[in-house]
């Protein structure tokens, strides 16, 4: 009965908002098709994290000597950016001007870096001794993330270069976490409120966070933001967990599932069509989201027959290129880069 009434939401949700974008005259097309490539690993399997506006790709993947952080280009293929210490590393996100962010395991302690092919890996400036990670990097170079001292709470930062963190507040609780940044700084992420329980924000342009509720009234987790300052994650809802979007005008919008109990909403770009990951009456697969259209299974929009199975989407770009992992006909995990067919 929960999925039916979460199915039934959607419905409506999808029929109210393609009305109320059609108004706006900025709704967006989505591709018949997606033409699908598989752009490899360092060694053993990759995962991506994000896709920027020149269809630059970074995450991770394993290698001989351990979990490196990767950037893949059309041009230069796969390049391992190495990591601050003797531990394994992460890419999260890149800008277009080939600056990647993420983080460094050293010794065990997590610590935020940023590369560029210039400079190579250096540490964001978070405490000595604290536990840091690098989430996000806008057009302009701001970073946005989180850290903790020992024994203290998480807190949610902005960087725009030198020796100081800008820490962002909270919604009223003990801490939160950096997820995304747009154009303008706005940052998307998590904060506790002072129930105390986990709730999505956008912050301004300056440090004032906007709470974007939740869909059932308890927790809800920000992950991504486009250059409109709408937001993306996912939150409880009935039991469950459910993508959604939010955007000043309407709120916090339920997207459903493809048929399971489960959703998340991973990547957003700024024509407002996003990916992520949903449960279907059988296993996880990756999803794109227009209000046009709705929920599809994007392994229902593959050109051709790829042999590949794609189990989650995590970020668009504003070309439309979406990056995903999956697997291939032998089982393995593979980074995708799936291109628009029009």
């Amino acid at each position: 009965m929960c999925s039916l009434l979460r199915s039934a939401r959607a419905l409506a949700t999808t029929v109210s908002l393609a009305f109320i974008f059609n108004a706006s005259s900025v709704l967006a097309d989505v591709p018949q098709a997606y033409a699908l490539t598989d752009i490899g690993s360092l060694g053993g399997y990759s995962v991506p994290h994000s896709i920027d506006e020149s269809g630059r790709i970074t995450g991770y993947s394993y290698t001989a000597g351990g979990i490196r952080a990767f950037s893949w280009t059309q041009s230069g293929g796969m390049i391992n950016l190495g990591s601050l210490g003797n531990d394994k590393s992460m890419a999260y996100d890149s800008n277009e001007a080939g600056t990647v962010v993420g983080t460094s395991i050293v010794n065990g302690q997590y610590r935020g870096f940023i590369w560029n092919a210039a400079s190579g890996m250096s540490a964001v400036p978070c405490p000595p001794a604290a536990t840091c990670s690098a989430r996000g990097i806008n057009s302009q170079g701001v970073v946005t993330g989180y850290t903790q001292i020992p024994g203290g709470p998480y807190r949610p930062f902005r960087w725009s270069g030198g020796e100081l963190l800008e820490y962002l507040p909270t919604l009223g609780g003990s801490q939160g976490y950096g997820a995304g940044i747009n154009a303008d700084g706005m940052v998307t992420g998590v904060s506790y409120t002072a129930d105390p329980l986990p709730h999505a924000f956008v912050s301004n342009a300056d440090t004032q966070l906007t709470d974007l509720g939740s869909i059932d009234g308890t927790t809800s987790y920000g992950k991504a933001i486009n250059s409109q300052g709408h937001a993306v994650g996912y939150g409880a809802d009935l039991g469950n967990k459910s993508a959604f979007f939010w955007s000043p005008e309407l709120g916090m919008v339920p997207l459903g599932t493809l048929g399971g109990p489960n959703s998340y909403a991973k990547g957003i770009n700024s024509a407002d069509i996003v990916v992520g990951q949903s449960q279907t009456r059988t296993r996880a697969t990756g999803f794109v989201w227009s209000a046009a259209t709705g929920m599809l299974d994007l392994n229902e929009m593959l050109l051709g027959d790829t042999g590949y199975f794609i189990t989650a989407a995590l970020d668009i770009n504003d070309a439309g290129q979406i990056t995903a992992f999956g697997k291939d006909s032998y089982g393995r995990i593979r980074t995708l880069q799936l291109t628009p067919v029009y």
